[in-house]
């Protein structure tokens, strides 16, 4: 008779998630090309390992299902599916019942189809987007932003800075992610009106879970950076990294026009 030991199995199940995985990184490259390229192959798998983990808790491991939620996190952020911006993430994920892993997973698509042309628009090609973040970078009026009244203020910029945006999320989740941002901020040490603000346009732009985001590993090493310990220091240093990170992702996508 023949036995299968224990190790025999969890060797075979390593070489199945290695495989799945290989395909991952594939389909995702082509998904995504610019980002993945900026972030690397290392940084991809990490992403994928994080999203099957995640994908898991909501009880979905069939491949189809699992490749359109790692996908999701290349467009919404690592964490979308407890990020305030997409409430109809968590609801889907975490609807009750004997819900099918495909009925779950062609919600979620729906729901990401009326997101993109409801919130941002028709003109939403990769380096569209990417323009439009830096756009959004760049216009927002820190100079009206004050530490008293930081969070009516930040709404009242946001609103004028991405309106279509803001009004498909709605005031509860941009307050909720303006209140995540201040956390997030004052536990990074970025603790001045700039550095508060810079921290909240990150999660707006990469998703409320960006400072430990596989796929954003620039945030990280940027706050991570010992040579920075004033806020505004940080928040100088945090801002030209974004810039670089952005410009880095359209010298990609035109690279990948070109070829």
């Amino acid at each position: 008779m023949l036995t299968i030991r224990k190790s025999q199995l969890e060797a075979f199940g390593e070489v199945a998630r290695r495989s799945f995985e290989d395909k991952m990184l594939d389909h995702l490259a082509g998904f995504s090309p610019p980002l993945v390229k900026a972030a690397g192959e290392a940084q991809l798998r990490k992403s994928i390992h994080l999203g099957v983990t995640r994908a898991g808790r909501y009880g979905l491991t069939h491949q189809g299902p699992v490749r359109l939620y790692l996908e999701l996190m290349l467009l919404f952020g690592a964490h979308f599916d407890t990020d305030p911006q997409y409430p109809w993430a968590a609801r889907i994920l975490l609807e009750p019942g004997p819900v099918s892993q495909q009925q779950r997973a062609e919600w979620l698509f729906e729901k990401t189809l009326e997101h993109q042309a409801r919130a941002v628009g028709p003109q939403d090609d990769y380096a569209s987007c990417v323009r439009r973040a830096i756009r959004f970078l760049t216009e927002m009026s820190l100079a009206t932003l004050t530490d008293e009244n930081f969070l009516p203020d930040m709404l009242r910029e946001l609103k004028k800075a991405d309106s279509p945006r803001f009004v498909h999320v709605g005031i509860e989740g941009v307050e909720a992610l303006i209140r995540r941002g201040l956390e997030a901020a004052r536990s990074q040490q970025l603790s001045s009106v700039r550095g508060m603000a810079l921290t909240f346009m990150l999660m707006w732009v990469f998703g409320h879970g960006c400072l430990e985001d596989p796929l954003q590993p620039w945030i990280a090493q940027a706050l991570g950076d010992t040579a920075t310990s004033e806020p505004e220091d940080r928040a100088s240093l945090l801002k030209t990294r974004t810039f670089a990170w952005l410009e880095q992702l359209l010298a990609h996508h035109a690279e990948g026009a070109r070829s």
